[in-house]
């Protein structure tokens, strides 16, 4: 349980803009690799894209819930 404490607190003091500028940071990567045609580039961009999505909705979703305890 403590571990899950910790992870909390570090993702709580995560701010959306991460989340929102990894997954702008892979749609960029997919647009450039797959203008270029390259396909594990492109693979590698909608992983950084689908990180970031999960990042902003982690800590949206931990903020909210933060925010209702107060």
């Amino acid at each position: 349980m403590a571990f899950v404490a910790s992870l909390q607190k570090k993702l709580a003091a995560l701010d959306p803009s991460v989340g929102i500028g990894l997954v702008i940071l892979g749609v960029l990567v997919m647009g450039v690799a797959g203008a270029a045609t390259w396909h594990y580039t492109f693979n590698a961009g909608t992983g950084i894209a689908i990180v970031g999505a999960i990042l902003f909705v982690v800590s949206v979703t931990l903020s909210t819930l933060q925010s209702k305890k107060a």
